[in-house]
C-alpha cells in the first residue's frame, strides 16, 4: 500500500482549503467533518472559484440550543475528489468544516 501524507484544514469562511493564494493547487479531498448552523445550508468544493462543482452537499438544520452543535462527517471513497487547479469551498448555512485532503 502506497502512503498518502493526508493534511487537514479548519474552514470558517468560504475559500480555498490549502491557503488564501490563488496558487494552482491541485488537490484530492478525502473526507469532510462540519457543524451545521441553525438554518439549513451547504457546502459546495470547486475546482478553483469558478470551475466545475466536485461536490454539493445540502446540510440540515443544526441545533438552535447553544452549545448543542449538530455535527455531521463525509468520507469519500475510492481516491477521493479530485480537483486540478484548487479546491475552494462554499459555506452556506455551516459554522465550520475540516477538511482532509492531499
Amino acid at each position: 500500500m502506497d502512503k498518502v501524507n493526508v493534511k487537514s484544514t479548519n474552514v470558517t469562511a468560504t475559500g480555498y482549503i490549502t491557503g488564501s493564494d490563488t496558487a494552482e493547487r491541485p488537490t484530492r479531498i478525502f473526507g469532510v467533518y462540519y457543524v451545521s448552523d441553525t438554518t439549513a445550508g451547504s457546502l459546495t468544493f470547486k475546482n478553483g472559484t469558478s470551475g466545475a462543482t466536485v461536490l454539493k452537499v445540502d446540510t440540515p438544520l443544526g441545533s438552535a440550543t447553544a452549545g448543542e452543535a449538530t455535527v455531521y462527517q463525509i468520507e469519500v471513497p475510492g481516491d477521493g475528489l479530485y480537483c486540478s487547479t484548487n479546491a475552494h469551498v462554499t459555506l452556506a448555512g455551516v459554522d465550520k468544516a475540516t477538511v482532509f485532503y492531499q
